[in-house]
């Protein structure tokens, strides 16, 4: 996963990976929930829909806002993770040589 998580060898940190940047668990066991129910709340929306329970433009008013959020979590921990992995093999570089444009 592109969090990292689940290590086996994480030690006290269960279902999580070794080294984690805040001191409570919390917040990754809560975003592991929110991703898993919200990356698969679509499906729940097309039965709703299907089924006449709910109109589309009220489905779609409270799934858009929830998917944004979903996604600023997974990018959040993502990041984290990319950090951690970059600063611990020392992959990190100072500059980024782009070679520049011929624009002729």
């Amino acid at each position: 996963m592109d969090w990292g998580l689940f290590d086996a060898k994480a030690g006290d940190n269960r279902f999580l990976r070794e080294e984690i940047v805040y001191s409570s668990t919390w917040f990754y066991y809560f975003a592991i929930v929110e991703d898993l129910i919200l990356r698969f709340g679509w499906t729940l929306s097309m039965s709703l829909i299907e089924g006449g329970y709910i109109e589309r433009e009220i489905m779609i008013t409270i799934l858009s806002p929830l998917e944004v959020f979903r996604r600023f979590v997974w990018n959040y921990f993502r990041l984290e993770n990319e950090h951690l992995n970059n600063c611990g093999n020392f992959r990190a570089v100072r500059d980024i040589s782009v070679a520049p444009l011929d624009c002729s």
